[in-house]
């Protein structure tokens, strides 16, 4: 009687060099994602650890992570766009939705994640994690990207939310063309943050990689989502998923939906 052995896992390694501020800094950042991400208990749709904390390997901080095989986010949108052949909103939705539940996740555990961007969401195909799987998923390439798990990724900044009457975060997290207004205005943030970075991609997957608001560096980006209101989304887009994107939006955090109200919406109840 013959037996085939079982498939390994494969996994990611993340090696952080140490002996330098940049690096401890970068070290600090690995514990806290380590951390976070054990205490949220991780469903399919959020990055798992594989380890606790970060192991010191000759000279290295190295950390073992779940390996996804589809790349990022990113990559599919730079595919796609230098096709010139942009994400349907079926296929937008198809990623928008697992990160919201993922996000949704996030805030229940008590957390805001501060550094949502395509580059911090990954993909997985069904096989991802096993020698078995051969070849590279493809997922910018393919149309099997239609079947990607979703794997929110990069909890290096991500802080105990306040609650209500406590305190709010404070100090600028993430990068500058996501980050919520109140976080830059300096008058503190909670989970409402989460939302309007999230607005901000999924604007971008809906109108070609085009963001809501110009500019890169803290102060352009910061400049025009203070003061500037996002242009419409474009006319392919259904009317009631640009709606939710733009309250998603809006610059008073109190007034943006909660991941709870957005998955409940038409356009995210019928993706």
């Amino acid at each position: 009687m013959s037996s085939s052995p079982l498939p390994s896992p494969l996994v990611a390694i993340k090696l952080v060099p140490l002996g330098h501020a940049t690096s401890m800094d970068q070290v600090a950042a690995a514990l806290n994602e380590a951390a976070v991400t054990s205490d949220v208990a991780p469903p399919p749709c959020v990055g798992d650890f594989m380890s606790s904390a970060p192991t010191r390997v000759r000279g290295m901080a190295a950390m073992v992570l779940g390996y996804a095989d589809g790349g990022s986010l990113a990559d599919v949108m730079r595919s796609a766009y230098s096709r010139r052949k942009p994400l349907t909103p079926a296929v937008a939705m198809h990623f928008a939705t697992q990160l919201a539940l993922a996000l949704k996740h996030v805030h229940d555990a008590g957390y805001a994640h501060l550094d949502l961007k395509p580059a911090n969401v990954l993909l997985a195909s069904a096989q991802a994690g096993m020698v078995a799987s051969s070849a590279r998923w493809k997922a910018a390439n393919r149309l099997g990207r239609q079947q990607a798990v979703v794997k929110l990724s990069d909890f290096g900044v991500a802080a105990v939310a306040p609650g209500p009457g406590e305190p709010r975060l404070t100090g600028l997290a993430g990068s500058p063309p996501y980050m919520a207004p109140e976080m830059l205005s300096g008058a503190g943030y909670g989970r409402e943050a989460d939302v309007f970075s999230f607005g901000v991609l999924l604007y971008e997957l809906l109108a070609g990689g085009v963001r809501p608001f110009p500019g890169t560096t803290l102060e352009t980006a910061g400049r025009a989502i203070l003061t500037r209101r996002p242009a419409a989304l474009p006319p392919h887009v259904p009317r009631e998923l640009a709606a939710i994107v733009k309250a998603m939006l809006r610059k008073d955090p109190a007034a943006r939906p909660t991941f709870a109200d957005i998955l409940v919406s038409p356009p995210f109840a019928a993706a």
